[in-house]
């Protein structure tokens, strides 16, 4: 307050003095006054001046060096999640069942148009009955889900309901019946309707209680808990795979009880706990092994590597979805091979070999397209949006997330919509262009909040915060990092959590509000390391270091950004590495300046080992600092 007085002081006083000289004599003092007035606002102007370098070196020394993830890791496709088959009648039907065989080793070699084909005989044959028409548009719905056509798939299993009423064994009409509403259920799902997929899951369920049919009524259970999970009801996700696990194991279905096993890895991965998510998928690999489903091992290999690498273990990551692309490609699982191309190429964007990323990501490209996967091509192109973000190719970022917004939107996908608009928001914030940045997250926003998805609520109040930043509303965006957190603890994610917090430190420590800023940054690391995720414990180990930098404790700075360098060195984070070691060489020449380096070079030495001399010895500090 007194420095701001004195600030407006050193302008006023000049024009006081100079108006005040023109009513005394002689012209000497008058001359005397005037060149005083214009020192005295000389000297304020150069304090202004200096003031706003200052300010710009104080932004450019704290500026952000956590790198967040925008896009979403090629998750392998929830086994519970998958259309159930119903094929009544056709396979012992003498005139239908070589159809019926044919169109079955179609859909194992994933030519799902052949395989539609031959169903289609099935389906327009004189002899067929209902039940067999039933089956049929049932078997066709199935294909079109499998290739992203959920309009067509959505016709036929409203189809098979219709005919369904014509049935006259009861038990074949009900389970003809619940049978379509579980598919229409995922169909649903997949076009972001989680409400009505609900309620056709909760349906089914009742329908397989009513006639007895376990199997059906353990897949409901599945069903029901993936759409909770995305609704943000983690713990009643839980609740139903756990109900679905116990009917499997009592009707004697280890594969299918394997399946589950991965869907409650998925939810505990959502919830931040990694440990527990690996411990469930490596359960149901083993379950997978032993029954001898390939499928099942090459998919769970698929999400034992995403956990690998949330936990910052990207060699053993990459191993895993090696694995994974090994068996696919041997069993010929074109999508999952185009899955494990996405997820290496994720991983190899985050160990910085952006060209290796891209190559992959192309592959993917490729299967996804040819094998009329529009779904997967969309991830694919979210994905290489983000590599081309970390390269500075802002347009070619854009006009990637552009394709994936524009696919989502031709399939119906809303959630991946939501996510487009996410990715659009963050590149045209890069570019400075903060009104359309803005306008796009909070596109995301308006359709999460239509559909129910709590985590990309989430997501988009994290990027509507960053955008307000950005504009200079600290409130704003204060406000909306906020929300995020309080809904990210509602459904328990504490990953999420740890970005928020870091998020909200990040505003504190602009606003000069050091304490809070620490405090907000220790929280992200207190949950960091309770869940292993050592990326971002890195992260914040650098914001931490921010701010002891900022209250001039080199020592303290240093000490955090080593922690950084050492993490990023063992998982093999080029780029990262660079980064933590241009700040270290910044608290280092800092040190040196003050004569305490040989101090802080004692204390290392002492908490991270001997080898640690060399690394700050090396020549990487004397040309990194400047």
């Amino acid at each position: 307050m007194m420095r701001s007085l004195l600030e407006i002081l050193l302008f006023v006083v000049p024009l006081l003095l100079t108006a005040y000289s023109f009513k005394v004599e002689p012209l000497t003092i008058r001359l005397i006054a005037w060149i005083i007035s214009g020192l005295i606002f000389i000297g304020a102007v150069l304090i202004q001046v200096k003031k706003a370098g200052e300010r710009n070196r104080k932004k450019e020394r704290d500026r952000e060096y956590r790198r967040m993830l925008e896009g979403e890791l090629v998750r392998q496709a929830s086994p519970g999640g998958q259309p159930a088959t119903y094929a009544n009648g056709l396979p012992d039907s003498p005139l239908l069942g070589r159809f019926f065989a044919q169109g079955q080793e179609y859909e194992r070699e994933f030519k799902f148009e052949e395989a539609i084909e031959e169903y289609r005989k099935c389906l327009l044959h004189p002899d067929a009955t209902e039940e067999n028409k039933v089956a049929a548009n049932m078997l066709i719905g199935n294909c079109h889900y499998r290739r992203s056509r959920f309009k067509e798939a959505e016709g036929h299993y409203t189809e098979a309901l219709k005919i369904s009423k014509r049935v006259k064994d009861r038990k074949e009409k009900l389970q003809g019946r619940a049978t379509a509403l579980g598919n229409t259920g995922l169909v649903l799902f997949d076009k972001g309707d989680l409400e009505g997929a609900l309620e056709n899951h909760r349906k089914a369920l009742e329908i397989h209680e009513k006639v007895g049919n376990r199997d059906g009524v353990a897949r409901a259970y599945c069903n029901i808990g993936i759409v909770l999970g995305v609704k943000g009801d983690l713990d009643g996700a839980l609740e139903n795979f756990e109900k679905a696990i116990k009917v499997f194991e009592e009707i004697g279905q280890p594969s299918h009880a394997a399946s589950v096993y991965t869907n409650i890895g998925i939810v505990l991965f959502q919830k931040g706990d990694l440990g527990a998510a690996l411990h469930n998928f490596e359960k149901g690999l083993e379950a997978f092994k032993t029954t001898g489903d390939n499928e099942g091992v090459a998919k769970t290999y698929g999400n034992i590597g995403n956990v690998l690498f949330q936990k910052g273990r990207l060699k053993a990551a990459l191993e895993s979805h090696s694995k994974a692309l090994e068996l696919h490609e041997r069993i010929g699982n074109l999508s999952g091979v185009a899955a494990d191309c996405g997820n290496i190429g994720i991983v190899l964007k985050e160990k910085g070999d952006l060209e290796g990323a891209l190559e992959n990501f192309e592959k993917a490209i490729k299967i996804f397209e040819e094998t009329g996967q529009p779904s997967g091509a969309a991830s694919i192109y979210a994905n290489i949006g983000n590599v081309l973000f970390e390269k500075g190719d802002l347009e070619g970022a854009l006009e990637n997330h552009r394709k994936d917004l524009e696919i989502n939107q031709k399939i119906g996908q809303p959630v991946g919509v939501a996510r487009a608009h996410g990715n659009i928001g963050n590149v045209l914030l890069k570019k400075g262009e903060l009104e359309e940045a803005l306008e796009n997250q909070k596109k995301g926003l308006e359709i999460d909040k239509m559909i129910g998805n709590a985590s990309g609520m989430a997501a988009n109040y994290g990027g509507i915060g960053n955008a307000l930043f950005k504009k200079g509303d600290v409130e704003g965006a204060l406000a909306n990092h906020r929300k995020s957190l309080e809904i990210n603890k509602r459904i328990g994610r504490p990953g999420a959590m740890a970005i928020n917090y870091s998020n909200i430190g990040d505003v504190l420590l602009q606003e000069d509000d050091l304490e809070g800023a620490l405090a907000n940054y220790r929280k992200a690391l207190e949950i960091d390391e309770r869940i292993g995720n050592a990326l971002g414990m890195a992260a914040d180990y650098i914001s931490i270091g921010a701010v002891y930098f900022r209250k001039d404790d080199y020592k303290s700075t240093a000490l955090l950004q080593l922690q950084a360098v050492l993490i990023y060195s063992q998982i093999g984070m080029k780029p990262n590495v660079e980064k933590a070691q241009h700040n270290l060489a910044i608290s280092i020449r800092k040190l040196k300046e003050q004569g305490k380096f040989e101090e802080f070079l004692q204390e290392a030495k002492e908490k991270f080992g001997e080898e640690v001399e060399k690394l700050l010895r090396g020549s990487f500090t004397a040309d990194k600092a400047d």
